[in-house]
Protein backbone atom coordinates (compact mmCIF):
# COMPACT_ATOMS: atom_id res chain seq x y z
CA UNK A 1 0.00 0.00 0.00
CA UNK A 2 1.57 3.33 -1.21
CA UNK A 3 1.88 6.16 1.48
CA UNK A 4 -0.17 9.21 1.84
CA UNK A 5 0.00 12.61 3.55
CA UNK A 6 -2.59 15.09 4.22
CA UNK A 7 -2.68 18.13 2.49
CA UNK A 8 -1.91 21.35 4.57
CA UNK A 9 -5.17 22.40 4.98
CA UNK A 10 -6.77 19.37 5.65
CA UNK A 11 -4.48 19.28 8.63
CA UNK A 12 -5.11 22.30 9.74
CA UNK A 13 -8.96 21.76 9.55
CA UNK A 14 -8.42 18.94 11.54
CA UNK A 15 -6.39 20.69 13.90
CA UNK A 16 -8.97 23.16 14.73
CA UNK A 17 -11.52 20.88 15.00
CA UNK A 18 -10.06 19.22 18.28
CA UNK A 19 -12.58 19.59 20.27
CA UNK A 20 -15.49 18.82 18.09
CA UNK A 21 -14.01 15.59 17.07
CA UNK A 22 -13.74 14.44 20.38
CA UNK A 23 -16.11 11.39 20.14
CA UNK A 24 -14.70 10.26 17.08
CA UNK A 25 -10.95 10.15 18.65
CA UNK A 26 -12.91 8.13 21.47
CA UNK A 27 -15.18 5.66 19.87
CA UNK A 28 -15.68 6.91 15.95
CA UNK A 29 -14.08 6.70 12.76
CA UNK A 30 -12.32 9.09 10.43
CA UNK A 31 -13.06 6.81 6.85
CA UNK A 32 -13.92 9.77 5.59
CA UNK A 33 -10.29 10.81 5.12
CA UNK A 34 -9.15 7.68 3.14
CA UNK A 35 -12.34 7.88 0.87
CA UNK A 36 -12.23 11.53 -0.05
CA UNK A 37 -8.97 11.88 -2.45
CA UNK A 38 -8.76 15.24 -2.13
CA UNK A 39 -7.82 15.40 1.66
CA UNK A 40 -4.28 13.67 0.83
CA UNK A 41 -1.87 12.76 -1.65
CA UNK A 42 0.49 9.91 -2.73
CA UNK A 43 4.07 9.66 -1.35
CA UNK A 44 5.01 7.99 -4.34
CA UNK A 45 5.65 4.71 -5.47
CA UNK A 46 9.43 4.15 -3.74
CA UNK A 47 7.74 4.17 -0.25
CA UNK A 48 5.10 1.24 1.10
CA UNK A 49 3.15 0.43 4.07
CA UNK A 50 2.95 -3.28 4.92
CA UNK A 51 -0.51 -3.02 6.48
CA UNK A 52 -0.23 -6.84 7.20
CA UNK A 53 2.59 -6.42 8.79
CA UNK A 54 0.87 -4.31 11.07
CA UNK A 55 -2.19 -5.92 11.94
CA UNK A 56 -1.05 -7.02 15.92
CA UNK A 57 -0.76 -3.44 16.31
CA UNK A 58 -3.93 -2.46 14.44
CA UNK A 59 -5.62 -4.91 16.51
CA UNK A 60 -3.71 -4.00 19.85
CA UNK A 61 -6.65 -3.15 22.65
CA UNK A 62 -4.71 -2.44 26.13
CA UNK A 63 -6.47 0.58 27.16
CA UNK A 64 -7.51 -1.27 30.45
CA UNK A 65 -3.62 -2.07 30.64
CA UNK A 66 -1.05 -0.24 33.36
CA UNK A 67 0.95 2.49 31.78
CA UNK A 68 4.03 0.24 32.22
CA UNK A 69 2.11 -2.70 30.21
CA UNK A 70 1.18 -0.66 27.34
CA UNK A 71 4.77 1.13 26.93
CA UNK A 72 6.07 -2.72 27.51
CA UNK A 73 4.17 -3.29 23.79
CA UNK A 74 6.98 -0.08 22.56
CA UNK A 75 9.53 -2.51 21.64
CA UNK A 76 7.42 -5.15 19.09
CA UNK A 77 5.49 -2.10 17.85
CA UNK A 78 8.92 -0.10 17.48
CA UNK A 79 10.15 -2.87 14.93
CA UNK A 80 7.25 -3.93 13.24
CA UNK A 81 6.79 -0.06 12.07
CA UNK A 82 10.04 0.22 11.02
CA UNK A 83 10.15 -2.77 9.32
CA UNK A 84 6.76 -1.58 7.58
CA UNK A 85 7.17 1.22 6.32
CA UNK A 86 9.98 1.84 4.07
CA UNK A 87 10.61 3.80 1.33
CA UNK A 88 11.05 7.05 3.31
CA UNK A 89 14.64 9.22 4.53
CA UNK A 90 14.39 11.07 7.97
CA UNK A 91 13.77 14.22 5.48
CA UNK A 92 10.42 12.61 4.53
CA UNK A 93 9.70 11.36 7.94
CA UNK A 94 10.20 14.66 9.30
CA UNK A 95 6.73 16.03 7.59
CA UNK A 96 4.25 15.89 10.00
CA UNK A 97 1.65 15.41 7.28
CA UNK A 98 2.60 12.15 7.14
CA UNK A 99 2.28 11.08 10.79
CA UNK A 100 -0.90 12.68 11.15
CA UNK A 101 -2.14 10.86 8.45
CA UNK A 102 -1.60 7.64 9.53
CA UNK A 103 -2.93 8.36 13.16
CA UNK A 104 -6.23 9.10 11.82
CA UNK A 105 -6.74 6.32 9.71
CA UNK A 106 -4.73 2.82 10.12
CA UNK A 107 -3.20 3.97 13.66
CA UNK A 108 -6.33 5.37 15.09
CA UNK A 109 -8.03 2.59 17.40
CA UNK A 110 -4.29 1.63 18.42
CA UNK A 111 -3.33 4.94 19.77
CA UNK A 112 -6.41 5.58 21.23
CA UNK A 113 -5.48 2.16 23.40
CA UNK A 114 -1.90 3.01 23.97
CA UNK A 115 -2.72 6.50 24.88
CA UNK A 116 -6.18 6.35 26.37
CA UNK A 117 -8.15 9.93 25.80
CA UNK A 118 -9.69 11.12 29.48
CA UNK A 119 -12.77 12.27 29.93
CA UNK A 120 -12.62 15.72 31.08
CA UNK A 121 -12.47 18.07 27.94
CA UNK A 122 -9.65 19.90 28.38
CA UNK A 123 -7.41 17.13 29.09
CA UNK A 124 -8.36 15.11 26.30
CA UNK A 125 -8.13 18.08 23.70
CA UNK A 126 -4.69 17.88 25.03
CA UNK A 127 -3.75 14.28 25.14
CA UNK A 128 -5.06 13.75 21.54
CA UNK A 129 -2.79 17.12 20.28
CA UNK A 130 0.00 15.08 22.08
CA UNK A 131 -0.95 11.71 20.14
CA UNK A 132 -2.43 12.59 17.25
CA UNK A 133 -0.53 15.55 16.00
CA UNK A 134 2.69 16.13 15.33
CA UNK A 135 4.67 19.13 14.17
CA UNK A 136 8.18 19.05 12.66
CA UNK A 137 10.10 19.83 16.03
CA UNK A 138 12.18 16.52 17.14
CA UNK A 139 10.20 16.04 20.49
CA UNK A 140 7.11 15.93 18.65
CA UNK A 141 8.10 13.41 16.51
CA UNK A 142 10.36 10.98 18.00
CA UNK A 143 8.74 11.42 21.59
CA UNK A 144 4.88 12.30 21.34
CA UNK A 145 3.28 11.47 18.04
CA UNK A 146 1.54 7.62 18.65
CA UNK A 147 2.95 6.68 15.17
CA UNK A 148 6.15 8.85 13.92
CA UNK A 149 7.39 7.96 17.60
CA UNK A 150 7.59 4.09 16.82
CA UNK A 151 9.37 4.58 12.97
CA UNK A 152 12.07 7.15 14.65
CA UNK A 153 12.62 4.48 17.39
CA UNK A 154 13.31 2.00 14.65
CA UNK A 155 15.11 4.20 12.60
CA UNK A 156 17.82 5.64 15.61
CA UNK A 157 19.01 1.86 16.74
CA UNK A 158 18.76 0.54 13.26
CA UNK A 159 22.41 2.01 12.67
CA UNK A 160 23.51 -0.38 15.76
CA UNK A 161 25.13 -3.05 13.21
CA UNK A 162 26.31 -5.43 16.27
CA UNK A 163 22.94 -5.64 18.06
CA UNK A 164 20.46 -5.78 15.52
CA UNK A 165 17.02 -4.06 15.73
CA UNK A 166 15.10 -6.33 18.11
CA UNK A 167 17.73 -6.21 20.24
CA UNK A 168 19.15 -2.62 20.15
CA UNK A 169 15.10 -1.65 20.81
CA UNK A 170 15.38 -3.36 23.88
CA UNK A 171 18.05 -1.88 25.21
CA UNK A 172 16.78 1.39 24.34
CA UNK A 173 12.64 0.84 25.20
CA UNK A 174 13.29 -1.14 28.33
CA UNK A 175 13.03 2.32 30.42
CA UNK A 176 11.33 5.22 29.46
CA UNK A 177 14.50 7.01 31.33
CA UNK A 178 17.16 5.77 29.49
CA UNK A 179 15.23 6.83 25.84
CA UNK A 180 14.77 9.97 26.77
CA UNK A 181 18.27 10.29 28.26
CA UNK A 182 19.75 9.33 24.81
CA UNK A 183 17.41 11.31 23.09
CA UNK A 184 17.89 14.66 25.05
CA UNK A 185 21.75 14.76 23.80
CA UNK A 186 21.89 14.95 19.96
CA UNK A 187 25.55 14.28 20.28
CA UNK A 188 25.07 10.81 21.94
CA UNK A 189 21.99 10.10 19.20
CA UNK A 190 23.72 11.60 15.88
CA UNK A 191 27.11 9.52 16.31
CA UNK A 192 26.37 6.11 15.69
CA UNK A 193 29.49 4.64 17.12
CA UNK A 194 28.93 6.35 20.88
CA UNK A 195 25.21 5.35 20.44
CA UNK A 196 26.66 1.93 19.81
CA UNK A 197 28.68 1.86 22.67
CA UNK A 198 25.75 3.08 25.02
CA UNK A 199 23.66 0.26 23.58
CA UNK A 200 26.23 -2.32 24.15
CA UNK A 201 26.88 -1.59 27.14
CA UNK A 202 22.91 -1.57 28.36
CA UNK A 203 22.42 -4.40 26.28
CA UNK A 204 24.85 -6.43 28.74
CA UNK A 205 23.50 -5.07 31.84
CA UNK A 206 19.79 -6.32 30.54
CA UNK A 207 21.58 -9.68 30.41
CA UNK A 208 22.92 -9.40 33.98
CA UNK A 209 21.47 -7.91 36.52
CA UNK A 210 20.20 -4.18 34.63
CA UNK A 211 21.75 -2.22 37.25
CA UNK A 212 22.76 0.36 34.68
CA UNK A 213 18.90 1.19 33.82
CA UNK A 214 18.53 2.55 37.46
CA UNK A 215 17.51 6.10 36.96
CA UNK A 216 20.25 7.89 38.91
CA UNK A 217 22.88 5.75 37.62
CA UNK A 218 22.41 6.27 33.81
CA UNK A 219 21.83 9.38 33.94
CA UNK A 220 25.13 10.09 35.44
CA UNK A 221 26.64 8.03 32.87
CA UNK A 222 25.04 10.04 30.54
CA UNK A 223 26.56 13.55 31.88
CA UNK A 224 29.84 11.90 32.40
CA UNK A 225 29.81 10.89 28.39
CA UNK A 226 29.00 13.86 27.57
CA UNK A 227 31.62 15.98 29.50
CA UNK A 228 33.92 13.28 27.42
CA UNK A 229 32.58 13.69 24.19
CA UNK A 230 32.87 17.79 25.23
CA UNK A 231 36.43 17.59 25.55
CA UNK A 232 37.68 15.73 22.11
CA UNK A 233 36.98 14.63 18.53
CA UNK A 234 34.44 12.23 18.64
CA UNK A 235 34.49 11.43 15.04
CA UNK A 236 38.18 10.51 14.92
CA UNK A 237 38.28 7.39 17.66
CA UNK A 238 37.29 4.05 16.37
CA UNK A 239 34.43 1.69 18.02
CA UNK A 240 36.56 -0.05 19.72
CA UNK A 241 38.10 2.89 21.58
CA UNK A 242 34.79 4.53 22.70
CA UNK A 243 33.52 0.80 23.67
CA UNK A 244 36.59 0.67 26.08
CA UNK A 245 35.83 4.53 27.57
CA UNK A 246 32.17 3.86 27.99
CA UNK A 247 32.91 0.80 30.06
CA UNK A 248 35.79 3.04 32.23
CA UNK A 249 33.10 5.46 32.64
CA UNK A 250 30.19 2.92 33.72
CA UNK A 251 32.61 1.12 36.04
CA UNK A 252 33.50 4.69 37.45
CA UNK A 253 29.57 5.96 37.81
CA UNK A 254 28.88 2.33 39.31
CA UNK A 255 31.17 2.19 42.01
CA UNK A 256 30.54 2.53 45.86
Amino acid sequence: MELKLFHQVTLAQLMQDIQDNLHTYKNGSFSYVQEDETLSFSLGVSSSIDLDMLKPIFEYNGKDSSPSERAATDIVFSALTYKAISGIDPSVARDPRLWNYLSHTYFLNYIRNRYPIPLEDEKAVKEVRSHFFCTNEMRSIERNHGVSRLWWHGYIVNRVDELGLDEALKAFLSKTDVRASILERPTTAQNVNVLTGILKALHKSLQSDSALFERKTFRELMKQINLWGGMILLGDLDQDDIDIKISELKERVMAP
